[in-house]
């Protein structure tokens, strides 16, 4: 329902995913959603998020792709700060860091932040 929108996550100028690649992103997503959440169908606070944990599979092909395409210019008054790939993985670790913050937060059972009554101790006499 929600995959058109999904290239617009990943950013791939130069074509390098195919759609098929895209679909299976996005598959998967909806499996581990479905696995985390229990529910079938996206819910509408959690779209956003998940649409990044389907990018981040993407963006992980992406960075194996540009893995291997080194620098293999030393230049002297220059700095390599990091690769493309380097670029990749970081963006799909935001990516999938802000699925756990949004979903896995959200369907935790813990009483986190909630007030809980404690029971009472008996006194040692």
């Amino acid at each position: 329902m929600y995959a058109t929108r999904l290239p617009s996550y990943v950013k791939d100028e130069q074509g390098i995913l195919s759609a098929e690649e895209i679909n299976n992103a996005y598959a998967d997503m909806l499996a581990k959603y479905q696995k985390d959440t229990g529910n079938l169908d996206i819910a509408i606070e959690h779209v956003d998020a998940c649409l990044k944990l389907a990018a981040a599979s993407c963006i992980d092909m992406l960075a194996t792709y540009f893995a291997n395409n080194d620098n293999s210019t030393i230049s002297s008054d220059s700095v390599d700060h990091g690769s493309k790939a380097d670029s990749y993985r970081r963006i799909a670790n935001g990516y999938r860091s802000q699925y756990n913050a949004v979903v896995i937060n959200d369907n935790k059972s813990s009483a986190y932040g909630k007030p809980v009554a404690l029971p009472k101790r008996q006194r040692l006499r």
